[in-house]
């Protein structure tokens, strides 16, 4: 059984779209970052997606944009032009949202906390 994954991170290109005899898949790329200063790395997830949420995908975002991906982690190990063995990350996408606003503005999906609402209470009144 697949492990489930949820991944926040930005597209490293454009998604592809093309019609396969079970219908269509799109495939792009994210990045994801954990850590931070000298701690910070960079891990890379090959994504496909199938269907029509593929296709939204593919008309709606770009390289860079912001998504939460979630879905079936599995890895693949292969041999790199350069005779190395290499290992594959990959996700097979059930369901993706965006998580910033067209501007770059960081939005509460992102770990933002929420502005606080204004209060019509006097906090030094307050008997506790």
């Amino acid at each position: 059984m697949p492990a489930k994954v949820n991944i926040l991170g930005r597209l490293t290109r454009d998604p592809s779209t093309k019609e396969t005899s079970n219908g269509t898949l799109t495939t792009f790329s994210i990045a994801s970052n954990s850590g931070w200063g000298d701690n910070k790395t960079t891990t890379f997830f090959d994504c496909a997606c199938f269907g029509k949420r593929g296709e939204s995908l593919q008309r709606h975002a770009g390289k860079g944009k912001q998504l939460w991906i979630t879905g079936d982690l599995s890895t693949r190990t292969y041999e790199g032009r350069d005779g190395a063995e290499r290992t594959s990350v990959n996700v097979k996408v059930e369901d993706w949202h965006f998580t910033a606003s067209g501007d770059g503005e960081r939005t509460q999906a992102q770990g933002q906390a929420p502005k606080p609402k204004a209060s019509s209470h006097d906090f030094d009144e307050m008997p506790f």
